[in-house]
């Protein structure tokens, strides 16, 4: 999920470059934020969901139950943010910020092919790796195999929840909503290519309505492809910010705007479908505001190694640590006697590398055909 170059206009990538906030093509305080957000969802999953969600970790590994204790009492502790959660949310608003860059080069079957190859091939890649992994566990531990045929199919398309089947890798319901994200521009990419704030508000106000009205008077079944509202009206709060970047929108137009689109993010969260999910809330603003203090200080970021790096793996690591890595913990931790401190960095270590193969396998490929895609568009 990098911010590429091929995610960029062409008209925009000579006036950029002047700027500081910009290097390569690349907006850089949104790539480090990329890897920096994987980095707190790969922590979240690794420690505390491992170690307090054993039956899922169990199950979603064909792994035993793992008897031993919480070595870090701590991670009991309630805490008022998970780091997962914000991770995600950062993701979110990158998202909603970095995508009608790409909106206003393509054309809407353009846009919507370019995300399909951004986004599927990956996909597809570290499921198949993660599911191999849990096939060679379940050999190994004698359990049968947890995942099916038509789950793996369905997950790949990202359909699994429209037809009632469980997540395969734990993270995709993030890009269940990112897709639908992407047809949500491309319905808006009008309004989104004219920098008019006022249509995105309105139509983050209609889907509030919708989706408080579901809730509140039942008008009709709720369905899967609406109970994401809420979150579509959380990353539209990133496409503000770009027309303030863009200059489309004034400063106090900017914090105008923004101030009612985060009024009905929490209005439909808190009387949606979603309402059960409501104490949630301090993790999506704590990732809300990272991005827009560093958005404040975007030119003051620059070009580091490692932060760039990390970044750039963003997407597959995201993708492939929950299989490779809870079963590299449950082997390590129920087979030899290494301790979970020297465990867990083994563990961060492979699917670390996992992330670098699957980027360079497969994930710069897409990039590049994307490129290709974008320079043909006239």
């Amino acid at each position: 999920m990098k911010v590429a170059t091929a995610d960029l206009p062409a008209t925009d990538r000579s006036t950029v470059a002047q700027a500081p906030a910009r290097a390569h093509g690349r907006i850089v305080f949104a790539n480090q934020l990329r890897g920096l957000a994987a980095l707190c969802v790969v922590f979240q999953h690794l420690t505390y969901n491992y170690w307090l969600e054993p039956e899922l970790v169990s199950a979603q590994t064909a792994s035993p139950l793992r008897a031993t204790p919480v070595p870090w009492t701590a991670l009991t502790e309630p805490l008022p943010f998970r780091f997962g959660l914000v991770g995600v949310a950062i993701f979110f608003v990158i998202s909603g910020f970095v995508i009608p860059f790409s909106v206003s080069r393509l054309s809407r079957a353009g846009f919507l092919l370019a995300r399909a190859i951004r986004i599927f091939p990956v996909l597809v890649a570290s499921m198949a790796l993660g599911c191999l992994v849990v096939w060679f566990g379940a050999r190994f531990w004698g359990r049968p195999y947890p995942f099916g045929f038509r789950q793996f199919v369905l997950n790949a398309t990202l359909l699994h929840y429209d037809y009632n089947y469980a997540s395969i890798d734990l993270v995709n319901w993030s890009l269940v909503i990112e897709v639908r994200f992407y047809l949500l521009s491309a319905v808006l990419a009008g309004a989104i290519r004219a920098g008019q704030a006022a249509v995105v508000v309105a139509a983050s106000a209609a889907g509030c309505l919708l989706d408080v009205g579901l809730t509140t008077y039942g008008i009709f079944s709720v369905e899967v492809a609406v109970t994401t509202i809420h979150m579509l009206i959380f990353m539209l709060a990133g496409t503000l910010l770009y027309f303030h970047h863009r200059e489309q929108i004034s400063t106090a137009e900017c914090v105008s705007f923004s101030f009612v689109q985060l009024v009905l993010f929490l209005v439909t969260w808190r009387f949606g479908v979603h309402q059960a999910d409501f104490p949630n809330l301090p993790s999506y603003l704590a990732g809300y505001g990272i991005f827009v203090a560093c958005y404040l200080k975007r030119n003051s970021f620059f070009d580091l190694l490692v932060l760039d790096g990390l970044a750039s793996i963003s997407f597959p690591l995201y993708l492939c640590h929950t299989l490779l890595g809870y079963s590299f913990l449950q082997a390590a931790l129920q087979t030899t006697a290494l301790p979970w401190f020297l465990a867990l960095p083994l563990c961060v270590t492979l699917v670390v590398a996992a992330a670098i193969a699957l980027h360079h396998l497969v994930e710069r490929p897409t990039i590049r055909l994307i490129g290709r895609l974008k320079r043909r568009t006239p």
